[in-house]
Parts: C-alpha cells; structure tokens; sequence
C-alpha cells in the first residue's frame, strides 16, 4: 500500500517537473532536422556498445543486490537455521546503514569517478563472496557484519548506475537505451536470483552459492574497468 500510494507521488512528479534545458534543446534540434526514426531503433543501430554495457553494468549490480538485500534472511535462515525475525533484524539494520551512508558515496563518487567506485564494488565482492558465504553459522553478529560489509560494498554500484547508464546515450534515446537492457538483466539476473540459490542449496550445491556471487562480480569487474571515464561528463 505504501509503494501503490508512491507511485502515485511518482506519477505527479512526472507529469508536473519540467524537462531539462538540454533535452528541449535536443528535442527541438530533432525536430528542425526532422528526426522521426523510432528510438528503439536507433538505440540498437547507432549505439549497441551502450546498450551491452548497460546490460552489463547491471548484471553484477542487481544479482548481489538483490541477494543482500531482499534474499539474504531467507537464504541465511534456510541454510544456517537462524531464526528469521533475527535475520531480518540484521537486514533491516543493514538497510538503514545503506540509506545514510548512500548520499556519501555519491560524494564520492564525484570526487574519485565512476570508474574506481564501481570497481571497488565487484572487485570487493569477488574477494568477499568466499569468505561471506563459508562465515554464515546462525549466529546473529556474524549475520550483521557480512550484511554490514556486502552493503557497505553495495554503495559502489547503487550511488553510480543510474547517471552511468544516463551517460551512456544522447537524451532522444536514454529512457528507451536505459529501460530496456536495464529490464531484461534486472529479469534474468536479479529475478532468478532466489530460485537459483534455493535450488543450489537445495540440492547439495550450497557451498557453491559463493561462486555464483563471485562470478557476476568478476563480469562486473570487467565491465567497469573497460567502460570509458564519465566522471564530470555532461548530460547534454
């Protein structure tokens, strides 16, 4: 109910912010040179290296989000027998450590580039997932700190993918650049996240869930470290 009466905050926001001076000067520079080509077009045509890394900007990003953040309690409860009011209790701490610390890594984000903070990001989890994952042992404190360390890690990647993916396209295609490539890994990594940790953990394979972190953190990795330097770059 709280999220359904947001979206309605949301739907006013849209509708009642103006667009930015930037993208109405796009808008009218398309329309002088008569620029009717559909976006979704022109998005795979003339600019497929951004959607790719878009796509894997997010792979990394939303499978060991959604782990720590959604998935987490059920899995360490599963696993460990730790009682769930417990994990939950450790999550929701975490969460509000990530809601303050958040704007800060943003900060600094701006201050040091896109590029180091999001490396930092998956390259801290491709050395964390091992030891996060072979630590959990029911025990409430131990939770807490391998939540309180994969959030802290979390802020990388969750201050930056939004104006990384924005830097990525011209304004006559970002939502549609952005929304697309965005959604499906968002559905394929992050959507499957729980279904593929329960099943590993539930067919002998849980003392490998740690690999299947470590590996969307070392696509990432890759990813962040190739993409090109967009600290200071206009939104034009």
């Amino acid at each position: 109910m709280i999220a359904a009466s947001l979206g309605f905050v949301g739907l006013w926001l849209r509708r009642a912010v103006e667009d930015t001076d930037s993208f109405e000067l796009a808008k009218t520079r398309n329309a002088e040179a008569g620029e009717k080509r559909n976006a979704l077009f022109r998005m795979f045509v003339e600019h497929p290296k951004a959607v790719l890394r878009v796509f894997g900007i997010t792979i990394a990003g939303t499978l060991l989000y959604y782990m720590w953040v959604s998935y987490m309690p059920t899995y360490a409860s599963v696993a460990t027998g730790i009682p769930l009011n417990l994990a939950l209790l450790a999550n929701f701490i975490s969460m509000v450590v990530f809601l303050v610390l958040l704007p800060f890594a943003g900060i600094l984000s701006d201050k040091i580039g896109r590029k180091p903070t999001m490396a930092a990001f998956a390259g801290g989890f491709l050395i964390f997932s091992w030891p996060a994952f072979q630590l959990l042992n029911g025990d409430f404190w131990m939770l807490l700190a391998i939540e309180l360390v994969g959030i802290v890690l979390l802020l990388g990647y969750s201050a930056n993918c939004a104006v990384i993916m924005a830097e990525q396209f011209p304004p006559e295609v970002r939502a549609t650049g952005i929304g697309l490539p965005y959604a499906l890994a968002v559905a394929v990594f992050g959507g499957t996240a729980p279904y593929i940790t329960t099943w590993m953990n539930t067919n002998g394979y849980g003392g490998w869930v740690w690999l299947y972190c470590a590996v969307a953190a070392a696509i990432g990795l890759v990813v962040y470290l190739t993409m090109p330097e967009t600290k200071g770059k206009k939104l034009d």
